[in-house]
C-alpha cells in the first residue's frame, strides 16, 4: 500500500561573517514522505558566489530551537533524505553552507545555521493492504484445504489464519507462521465455520499485521 504526506518549508541559509570567505545565504526546503516508511527530504537552492559554496551540512534535533546533532556532513549538493526517522515522532532541522576553497587554516569557513523547520511525523504507517483471494477446496472427512494470494506490493513475513462458527462473532487465529499461501485446517466436524487470513508485513524495519482478506465460509460434515 503506497502513500505520501509532503509539507514543504521555506528556509534562509545566513552567512557567518567570523570566517572567511563569507558562504552566501540558499534557500533550503524540507518534505516528509512515506511509502513503505517514513522519511524526510531537506533540499535547497544552491547558493550564488561567489565565493559559492562547496558543501552542505545537515542538523537534526527532537527538541525546537535545538541542540542539533550533525545529521549529514559536507553533502556535495544541498539535499538529503533522512530515513533514520520514525512514525509518531517530531524532528527540527537547520542546515549550513560550506566554503573549503581559501579557507584558513584551522578555520571552518561554515555559514551559521538556517531557520528551523519542523517534521512532524503520522502517529503510524498504514495498514498493509490484506492477503486476497482466499478460497477453500473441496472438504474431505473435516479437512478443510485453505488457498490464498500475497498482497499486493507488500513484503510478506509470515501468514495468520483465523477461524470461527458461523454466526459467531469472535474470530479465533488457529495457526500462525506460516510461510506459504496456504493451510489445511482440521476442525471439529458437523459445524459451518468462516476463515480470514492476515499477513505480517515488513514496514521498515519492523512487522505489521495487514488488514484481513475475505471471508470464505465451509460446511464440515
Amino acid at each position: 500500500m503506497k502513500w505520501s504526506i509532503v509539507v514543504v518549508i521555506a528556509l534562509s541559509l545566513f552567512a557567518q561573517t567570523q570566517t572567511k570567505p563569507v558562504v552566501p545565504k540558499a534557500g533550503l526546503n524540507a518534505a516528509t514522505a512515506s511509502t513503505v516508511s517514513p522519511s524526510v527530504t531537506l533540499t535547497c537552492n544552491a547558493p550564488v558566489g561567489p565565493p559559492a559554496a562547496t558543501g552542505f551540512n545537515f542538523y537534526r534535533g527532537t527538541v525546537k530551537g535545538g541542540p542539533y546533532p550533525t545529521l549529514a556532513g559536507n553533502a556535495s549538493t544541498c539535499s538529503y533524505s533522512d530515513t533514520t526517522v520514525s512514525y509518531g515522532a517530531t524532528y527540527f532541522y537547520v542546515a549550513t553552507a560550506v566554503n573549503s576553497v581559501g579557507c584558513p587554516t584551522g578555520k571552518t569557513c561554515e555559514s551559521s545555521f538556517s531557520n528551523e523547520v519542523q517534521a512532524v511525523m503520522p502517529a503510524s504507517g498504514p495498514i498493509p493492504g490484506p492477503p486476497t483471494n482466499l478460497t477453500a477446496g473441496a472438504v474431505i472427512a473435516h479437512n478443510v484445504p485453505l488457498n490464498w494470494q500475497a498482497p499486493v506490493n507488500e513484503v510478506v513475513h509470515a501468514y495468520r489464519v483465523y477461524r470461527r462458527p458461523y454466526n459467531k462473532p469472535e474470530w479465533t487465529e488457529i495457526v500462525a507462521g506460516i510461510k506459504q499461501p496456504d493451510y489445511l485446517d482440521e476442525p471439529p466436524r458437523s459445524a459451518i465455520y468462516q476463515y480470514e487470513v492476515k499477513a505480517n508485513v515488513a514496514v521498515g524495519k519492523k512487522f505489521v499485521l495487514s488488514a484481513a482478506s475475505n471471508v470464505v465460509q465451509v460446511i464440515v460434515p
